[in-house]
Formats: C-alpha cells, sequence, structure tokens
C-alpha cells in the first residue's frame, strides 16, 4: 500500500474514533450520567419558580434539590459494553430530537395563537375607529370653565378614536407578518 494512503487512512481511523469518544461523552452527559467527583454542581435558589429553574439550566435533580453543573461536566466511565447496553436502552439523541421537535411545534402554535390575536384586536380596533370617526360627532362648546372641560374631553375622545385606527392598522400588520415558521 503507498505510504501517503496508509498515513491518510490512519489519520481519518484517528479523528473517527476521537468523534466518536465525544460523541459517547455527549450522549452519557445528556443522560444525566455524570461523575459527580469530577464535577462541580450548583444548586438552585429555592425562591426559583420552574420556568425560571429551567431558564437558567438547573435540569438535574438529587435529594437536596435542582442543580446544575459548574463549567464542562465530566461524563461517567463506562466499557464498551456497558455503553452497548445503554444505547440499547436509550439510543443516541433520540430524546434530544424529540424534545427539540415538541419544542418547536409548541413555539409554532404560540406563534399562530399570537398571530390570529394580532390580527382579532387590530381588526376590532380599527372597526372601532372607523365607526366612531363616522358615527360620533364632537361639539364645542363656549362659555364658562365647565364647557371648557367638555371640549377638552371631546378633544381627547376624537384623538383616542384615531389611535384606535392607528393601532389597529399596527396590530394588523404585526399579525399578518408574523413569521410562524423557525
Amino acid at each position: 500500500m503507498n505510504e501517503i494512503v496508509s498515513k491518510f487512512i490512519e489519520e481519518q481511523k484517528k479523528k473517527k474514533a476521537a468523534e466518536q469518544l465525544i460523541r459517547r461523552k455527549k450522549h452519557l452527559l445528556d443522560l444525566g450520567l455524570v461523575d459527580d467527583a469530577n464535577s462541580s454542581k450548583q444548586y438552585c435558589p429555592k425562591d426559583f419558580l420552574e420556568w425560571q429553574r429551567k431558564e437558567y439550566g438547573y435540569i438535574y435533580q438529587d435529594e437536596q434539590g435542582y442543580f446544575k453543573y459548574k463549567g464542562n461536566p465530566v461524563a461517567i466511565e463506562v466499557t464498551d459494553e456497558e455503553y452497548e447496553e445503554i444505547c440499547k436502552i436509550c439510543p443516541p439523541n433520540e430524546t434530544k430530537k424529540n424534545e427539540k421537535i415538541e419544542t418547536i411545534e409548541k413555539n409554532n402554535k404560540l406563534l399562530n395563537t399570537r398571530k390570529i390575536l394580532l390580527i382579532i384586536v387590530g381588526s376590532l380596533s380599527f372597526l372601532w375607529g372607523l365607526i366612531s370617526l363616522f358615527k360620533v360627532e364632537y361639539n364645542r362648546y363656549g362659555g364658562d370653565a365647565f364647557t371648557g372641560i367638555q371640549n377638552a374631553s371631546a378633544q381627547t375622545a376624537a384623538a383616542v378614536d384615531k389611535l384606535m385606527m392607528i393601532i389597529g392598522m399596527i396590530l394588523i400588520v404585526i399579525g399578518a407578518t408574523t413569521n410562524t415558521k423557525k
């Protein structure tokens, strides 16, 4: 065999073995098989709500509560036979892919709901502004201080109706242009 080809094959084998070791350790970490002796834990504050706990990465749990690992956690050492048995029970990447798919589906449903809600609220605001623009009359009053207050409230009501039309149009545009695919 050509010397260059044999060196290339050896390098590729080493590279592939290193990639497999990285995937193996990541799979073990994803399953929560962490070497606690070589990894330091940071516990979640007791006053954190569930969404805060997840947001800040406190995803592991033991008898003391929820925690996350400081720095990079170290996966436990397992033999090839043990790892094969683990892979039979929990195939690599299957759990994370399912979680990502569920998260994407939830986000799409939330975006669709938000889009529909914005269009409905925007349409109602726009219609309210249109109806009040043509149906309501704002009279100007003359005279004492009391009629001055009436004039101010009439002008304010007119401004609010015009503002409702503008807000309605903005909400319709936001709702119609919301991207539901991420």
